[in-house]
């Protein structure tokens, strides 16, 4: 078994890197890194912009925002987040409501509740 990663998990994984560089908003990198308090205004910016990049809901279907990683992408991506000490990404919505609006909701509620 080869347990190393691809070109293209590589070129992925300097994709993110290069994304917290540039996009990673410092108020926020500054308030993890002393351990203080996010507010949900920050919260809500950072899943913003994850969400942007179809890297907030990564387990979702393209056309509801989400990215349909690989596993190894999954990693690579939750990896790297971890490592820039990124806000910790509440998963209740995103794991458990957003898929049963997706997969059972109407239409009007996948236009409300889904991005």
């Amino acid at each position: 078994v080869d347990l190393a990663f691809s070109q293209e998990d590589l070129d992925f994984q300097q994709e993110i890197k290069l994304f917290l560089e540039e996009d990673y908003p410092a108020d926020i990198k500054n308030k993890q890194d002393s351990g203080l308090p996010l507010n949900k205004k920050d919260i809500v910016r950072w899943q913003k912009i994850l969400s942007k990049r179809g890297w907030f809901a990564i387990n979702w279907p393209k056309k509801y925002g989400g990215s349909e990683l690989s596993a190894t992408k999954k990693y690579i991506l939750q990896n790297c987040l971890a490592e820039a000490n990124t806000p910790i990404l509440v998963p209740f919505g995103v794991n458990m409501c957003g898929p049963v609006i997706y997969s059972f909701g109407t239409e009007l509620q996948k236009k409300t509740h889904l991005p």
